[in-house]
Order: structure tokens, then C-alpha cells, then sequence
């Protein structure tokens, strides 16, 4: 439907962040803590994951205290309860590889720095992915999956798309669907009628590549965002 799209400038609008800190790990780390439902890939899952221990075992008070931690003591306290997954290339709590806080704190840094969403960000692109295997790290899929978000529970991610043959607004959703499954929708903003669902219930990553990235082949994309569910077409 629309191959013959321009492309345009892929693009998500952020929220205005508060917070504080005298140094960008401060920064870094505070961003971490203030989203409410990190993905196991976004190292705020880790972070998350590791004050709450750290003020159950009365190490840390505040986010102030992340400060000035004693790494080594906040290792002991996490190990084996706070690892990564090397099979899946995520965080995960529980026993798997241990990774130190200095070394999670680093990875909170260039996540900030790269302006990379806490919550909603899935690709880092200094780890390999279980994806990687079927694509080019030189090729279109690989570029379009850097720049993918995933709704958060609750929400969906819209892309709002023009064509230079009409005068209509089209939107394309990806909206979670149930055991870690994701779908896509879309349609005209100006009939409801042309609401569609595209493709098969598939994991995130999946659906991106197989499903969405070929509906954006040659559009032109004029924003990309998350919006509540309240926001979803054609519900009945």
C-alpha cells in the first residue's frame, strides 16, 4: 500500500526528564530509576533491580547514596540475584553471567548519552542480539531496528505517515498483544473503515522486521512515538 512513499525522517518526540546530579553517571543513573517499567534490555531493568536489594540490605537510603557506592559491596549483594542472559542478551534476576555495578553504571552512561529510551529502547550497539542472526549488520533492517520502541505495558508506538498522492494522515501502530507477543495495525486517520490489522501476532523484534519495516519501505515518516491505549483505531 505504500511503496511508493517517500521516506522520511524517522523521529520520536520525549517528554520533558527531571532530574539531577553533578556528573553524567548521576544523570545516568537517576534517569534509570524514574521509569516505571524498563525492558530486560535497557540496563535501567538492572539498576531498578539492584537499588531495590541494596536498600532492602540497608546499603542504600536514597538515589543520592548511588554516589558515592562501594561497587565490590553492592556486587557481593547482587550476585546471583541481578545477571544478564547471554542466550537472550538481556538482564534478568536470578543467577546467569555476573556483571559488576561499576560495569551496569557504564552502560547506564552510554545508554543517556545516546539519548537512548530507559523504558521503551531495546538495541544497544555494543551487544549482539538473538536477531542479528538472520541480518546484515550493514543492511536496512539492522538500522531500522536501532530506532524501534517498545510500547511499554499499557501502551501502543505509532508512526504517523504521509504519501504525496493523497491529502490523508495514515497511522501504523505496534500494540502488545499477550505472552510477549506484539501485533501492528493500520489505517487512515479520516476512515475508520480502512482500519487494518497486518500480519501475525509475533514477538517485538519479529514483527518489526517481517511486518512493519516492509510497510515503511519508501514512506515517509512524520513522527514516531508512544501514545496510551486510549489512542488505539478500529477498537470495537
Amino acid at each position: 500500500m505504500w511503496q511508493a512513499f517517500k521516506q522520511g525522517v524517522k523521529m520520536s518526540t520525549k517528554s520533558i526528564v527531571e532530574i539531577g546530579g553533578y556528573s553524567l553517571q548521576d544523570h545516568a543513573l537517576f534517569s534509570a530509576l524514574i521509569w516505571s517499567n524498563p525492558n530486560q534490555r535497557s540496563p535501567a531493568y538492572a539498576i531498578q533491580a539492584i537499588f531495590k536489594i541494596a536498600q532492602e540490605a540497608g546499603v542504600l537510603n536514597s538515589k543520592w547514596d548511588l554516589r558515592t557506592c562501594i561497587s565490590d559491596r553492592v556486587d557481593v549483594l547482587i550476585r546471583g540475584k541481578v545477571s544478564w542472559n547471554k542466550r537472550k542478551s538481556c538482564w534478568q534476576l536470578g543467577k546467569g553471567t555476573h556483571v559488576s555495578f561499576k560495569k551496569i553504571a557504564q552502560i547506564a552512561v552510554r545508554w543517556y548519552a545516546h539519548g537512548w529510551d530507559f523504558e521503551r529502547h531495546t538495541r544497544d550497539s555494543e551487544v549482539r542480539y538473538p536477531e542479528d542472526v538472520e541480518i546484515s549488520p550493514l543492511g536496512d533492517e539492522f538500522k531500522h531496528l536501532m530506532g524501534t520502541l517498545m510500547p511499554a505495558k499499557g501502551e501502543l508506538t505509532r508512526r504517523i505517515v504521509t504519501t504525496p498522492v493523497s491529502e490523508h494522515f495514515y497511522y501504523l501502530d505496534v500494540i502488545p498483544y499477550e505472552d510477549d507477543l506484539f501485533i501492528a495495525e493500520y489505517g487512515n486517520f479520516d476512515d475508520y473503515k480502512t482500519h487494518r490489522k497486518i500480519g501475525q501476532p509475533a514477538d517485538f523484534w519479529t514483527l518489526e522486521m517481517k511486518t512493519v519495516l516492509p510497510m515503511l519501505r519508501g514512506a515517509k515518516v512524520l513522527s514516531y512515538r508512544s501514545h496510551t491505549n486510549f489512542s488505539r483505531m478500529g477498537r470495537v
